[in-house]
């Protein structure tokens, strides 16, 4: 297996935090200084957006498709991805 790991500064501006291409076994997306919004293309907003809250953590396994980040104000979002 192998790890990779990046910080994403996330405002207004939808950011795209994991590609599509990665084959991924584990996804680990954590949202620190403000509550961010995901989903899976760059029309992610607050209003269509999986709701990530300050501190919160979320896991995907076997995740193949792009996410998004989008916030109201300016978030930070640490991803770790574990593939093959």
């Amino acid at each position: 297996m192998a790890a990779s790991s990046a910080q994403y500064t996330v405002t207004t501006t939808p950011v795209k935090i994991v590609s599509a291409d990665i084959g991924a076994e584990k996804v680990y997306i954590h949202s620190e200084t403000a509550i961010a919004y995901l989903g899976g293309d760059n029309t992610v907003s607050s209003t269509t957006g999986y709701k990530l809250d300050v501190n919160d953590k979320i896991i995907l396994d076997t995740h193949e498709g792009e996410i998004w980040a989008v916030s109201a104000s300016s978030s930070s979002i640490s991803v770790l991805i574990i593939t093959k």
